[in-house]
């Protein structure tokens, strides 16, 4: 997937070039590139329930919006998070008092965590309901696509351990990745000054993912299988539109 950071860096330099011609929100309906910072936090379901809980993710948004209020985005977010329910994968290295031995002989406690990257590719519409405010803003749908990589990390507090890092630490981490599905509901509000555009919703996505490791250690067998990750969650973003704004003082 080595195409995908190539791809979005393309999406953020070319996007947001196109709003050109002098416009306002206020008054109509504008073309405009979008790039949001975005916070999404979600409860994994299905096959990913099974081996993490509440996740978070930070990323950045490019996009175009037609006057006609659709708009196509693209992003990349990183997903982080403590909750991990299968806790026991490194039981194989650890002592009698459930602790690792670093390579000085140290033992030493470990923090475990979830790590990951979702890569979505929207379409959306913005149906404005407060037309007295401005006609870019009201509910927004949106359907689409993402690429999404997870896996289960492994930190020791005090000393280094070599069976968790660099290499070594593949045979447990439970690499998973595939493409899916999104939709996603809410609420976006352009400011006619254009300092305050912000936007909540809910979040579903629907992911066909597939393990990515030849083997993994603690239970000796490839890491292959087919699963069905799904995630629902809040989202919230900032946005910065990028077009040539109409003057606001008017000479005679």
């Amino acid at each position: 997937m080595k195409f995908l950071p190539s791809t979005l860096l393309l999406l953020l330099i070319l996007l947001p070039l196109y709003g050109r011609s002098q416009q306002s929100v206020q008054d109509s309906s504008v073309s405009m590139g979008l790039l949001e910072v975005t916070y999404r936090g979600g409860i994994p379901g299905g096959d990913w329930g099974d081996r993490f809980g509440f996740m978070s993710s930070l990323g950045i948004q490019t996009g175009y919006k037609l006057h006609r209020n659709y708009y196509i985005s693209a992003g990349l977010q990183i997903l982080f998070g403590d909750a991990v329910t299968e806790s026991d994968i490194l039981d194989p290295i650890l002592d009698s008092s459930g602790l690792l031995i670093g390579n000085e002989g140290i033992l030493t406690e470990y923090r475990i965590n979830a790590a990951g990257l979702l890569v979505p590719l929207t379409i959306g519409k913005v149906i404005p309901i407060f037309p007295s405010h401005n006609p870019n803003s009201g509910i927004y749908i949106e359907l689409g696509g993402q690429y999404l990589r997870h896996r289960v990390g492994f930190e020791a507090y005090d000393d280094d351990v070599v069976q968790i890092t660099g290499e070594y630490k593949k045979g447990y981490d439970r690499l998973t990745a595939g493409f899916g599905v999104r939709q996603s509901v809410g609420y976006t509000y352009f400011d006619n000054r254009g300092y305050v555009n912000l936007s909540i919703g809910v979040d579903f996505s629907q992911t066909f993912t597939r393990g990515q490791r030849s083997i993994q250690f603690d239970t000796g067998e490839p890491y292959n299988d087919s699963f069905v990750d799904l995630l629902s969650g809040i989202r919230f973003s900032w946005t910065y539109p990028i077009y040539n704004r109409a003057p606001q003082t008017y000479y005679y």
